[in-house]
């Protein structure tokens, strides 16, 4: 597995730019430069850090039937299935961390809503002990993805994406991808 390193900074001041810090890991037999970007609104690589802007998250419903109805009526197509699909557009937004609590508290209660949906307990890549959300996709030869989330804050600290069943040359069990997400507030962000 290849390790890779992102710090984002999100200003206090939504006029600043924002900043990415990559570190690419060992990617290959070429060596990739790390780099900092600078982006209004956190438009790295020439699209948003976040799928939705604060406008937006401001008008989402706060319950969670209400806002598993609102992801389900936008299906359209692009994902193995229409579960998948509300999995994923609902946990992009968890992932980022700028979801404020009620929504984060409504968007779980969506999560729980869609088939297929269960929750254990796992450790993200750091170690740390948290509640895996996930489901496995039966049109992606038995993919699992999950997000972990701190019971403590209610906030996304890991991913993982398992193989359910031996496909592609992985075992069944086998963790193909798998991350940490930390949350501090810093006084400046890298040149």
């Amino acid at each position: 597995m290849n390790a890779q390193t992102i710090d984002v900074y999100v200003p206090g001041d939504r006029n600043e730019d924002w900043v990415l810090d990559r570190d690419w890991g060992d990617i290959g037999p070429a060596p990739v430069a790390d780099e900092v970007i600078r982006a209004k609104d956190g438009h790295f690589y020439g699209s948003p850090w976040t799928p939705l802007n604060d406008e937006e998250l401001k008008a989402l419903p706060r319950d969670g039937q209400a806002l598993y109805d609102h992801f389900n009526a936008q299906y359209q197509g692009g994902s193995a299935s229409r579960d998948e699909n509300n999995f994923v557009r609902i946990t992009d937004l968890l992932r980022q961390g700028l979801v404020p609590a009620d929504l984060r508290s409504g968007l779980y209660d969506a999560l729980a809503l869609i088939p297929g949906v269960t929750a254990t307990e796992q450790t993200n890549f750091d170690g740390k002990i948290g509640i895996a959300i996930g489901r496995t996709e039966p049109l992606r030869a038995g993919e699992r993805a999950e997000i972990i989330i701190d019971p403590d804050t209610g906030l996304v600290i890991g991913e993982r994406t398992i193989m359910t069943v031996a496909a592609f040359g992985f075992g069944s069990n086998d963790i193909v991808g798998h991350t940490a997400i930390d949350y501090r507030i810093v006084e400046e962000a890298p040149r």
